[in-house]
């Protein structure tokens, strides 16, 4: 991901965290974003979604592990 994609991601972490009933802080959203710089945006909106539908791994807050996986 680039810089330019920040506001995307941001949305996305914040929904994800807003399904289990918390709120992702600025320097949360700011570290998994640099965590996952490495993959392109959609790589990583594909992550956090797998993640949601996940029965094993979805019912815990994602981290960039998570995402990854």
């Amino acid at each position: 991901m680039i810089e330019k994609d920040f506001k995307t991601f941001a949305e996305s972490w914040a929904t994800a965290y807003e399904m289990y009933g918390k709120t992702a802080s600025p320097a949360v959203t700011a570290g998994a974003f640099s965590l996952l710089s490495e993959y392109s945006l959609d790589q990583v909106l594909e992550g956090i979604g797998a993640h949601l539908k996940d029965p094993k791994h979805g019912s815990f807050l994602p981290k960039p592990g998570d995402v990854v996986r």
